[in-house]
């Protein structure tokens, strides 16, 4: 089989996310445009800090098997037969209703967090057919992934809830 390249973009969707990194409890979930910025990701446990055991997916829903160095440091992903469309959105429908659990158990503060509960419970991805995982993946990259902040916020409160319910920066 030949890895999913490092290099290659994609352009199928606005985000142009087609991997899948989630937790094998499905207390997290983390989308990527290639290998190379899953690989650069220095807190998804690439570089020495684990978040407990995950799972990859691409696109289409296939899992990934991950490839690793001689010190056992992920590398790469390989392409498998395993999974499919359906697989991947039960996972992430998983992670979505772990996530509204945590924010209903844990509201923001509207003053502090920007959000009120209703605000936040709307922003969640909706998982619903027919629905393609492209579309799917956009969607969860917009919730889950929030675009860099210039004064060095760290994420919304959607993305460090996420964090919160069961994936922690080390």
């Amino acid at each position: 089989m030949i890895a999913v390249s490092a290099e290659a973009p994609n352009k199928h969707t606005t985000t142009g996310a087609v991997l899948l990194a989630i937790a094998y409890d499905n207390s997290w979930a983390h989308l990527y445009r290639n290998v190379k910025e899953l690989l650069s990701d220095l807190t998804i446990g690439t570089h020495g800090t684990a978040h407990g055991g995950m799972e990859f997916f691409d696109v289409n829903g296939f899992q990934l098997a991950p490839v690793f160095s001689p010190t056992w440091q992920l590398e790469d992903l390989q392409p498998s037969n395993r999974g499919g469309p359906a697989v991947v959105r039960e996972r992430l429908t998983s992670v979505v209703s772990n996530l509204e659990s945590y924010i209903q158990a844990n509201p923001p503060d509207p003053r502090t967090a920007g959000v009120t509960l209703t605000g936040a419970l709307s922003r969640l991805p909706r998982i619903r057919p027919p629905v393609g995982l492209r579309e799917l993946f956009d969607e969860c990259y917009h919730v889950f992934n929030p675009p860099p902040d210039p004064i060095g916020n760290r994420g919304d409160f959607i993305h460090n809830a996420l964090h919160a319910a069961g994936w922690t920066h080390k």
